[in-house]
């Protein structure tokens, strides 16, 4: 037996009474509303696991592309780090092997090391010396005395100590206008 039975329109009463294959049974209806709501449950929750199992995939690729980004920053910082601790450490050397580190040994010492260094190209090497209040006038007019005219030291205040910038690398036209700085100046420099 069929699980319903259609009926031609002038077949189905129209007062609403019922006769034998005129209707829906109410439980076939029901039964066809549970099945069709089972299967509906069934694939929702189908179509959710297959979306977080895919999120899941995807979010652990974009990790791990993540991780692999960092761990390359990392690595270059570090790389950096080195670099500029090893060209701190030969300026070092350099300043205790000799009594007098002139502008031409900095830069001598700079062009050594700067092809292998793995210094990047737009890191500069500094010098900055160190006085007392006491030895400003002196040290100004040396700087003078070396081809620096218009030598100061900057920014202007009065200070006990000082620690002006003498020697940078390279000596670029930009890199020049620095000469005289005094980080000093800065109060979370001195501490």
């Amino acid at each position: 037996m069929p699980f319903f039975k259609l009926k031609k329109q002038d077949e189905c009463p129209i007062s609403g009474g019922q006769t034998e294959g005129s209707f829906i049974p109410q439980s076939a209806l029901a039964g066809s509303l549970l099945l069709f709501s089972v299967v509906m449950l069934v694939l929702l929750q189908a179509t959710a696991i297959v979306w977080w199992s895919v999120k899941h995939e995807v979010d652990c690729e974009h990790q791990a592309q993540f991780d692999s980004y960092a761990n390359d920053i990392v690595s270059q910082i570090k790389g950096a780090l080195a670099a500029h601790e090893s060209a701190l450490k030969g300026l070092v050397g350099l300043f205790n092997a000799s009594t007098q580190v002139t502008r031409d040994d900095f830069r001598h010492y700079y062009a050594a090391i700067r092809p292998d260094s793995g210094i990047p190209t737009s890191s500069s090497l500094a010098y900055h010396e160190h006085l007392l209040a006491s030895q400003v006038a002196q040290h100004v007019n040396k700087m003078r005395r070396e081809g620096f005219a218009d030598y100061r030291i900057h920014p202007d205040a009065s200070r006990d100590i000082y620690a002006p910038l003498i020697y940078i690398e390279p000596f670029t036209d930009q890199n020049r206008k620095v000469l005289g700085f005094d980080p000093y100046s800065v109060e979370a420099e001195r501490t």
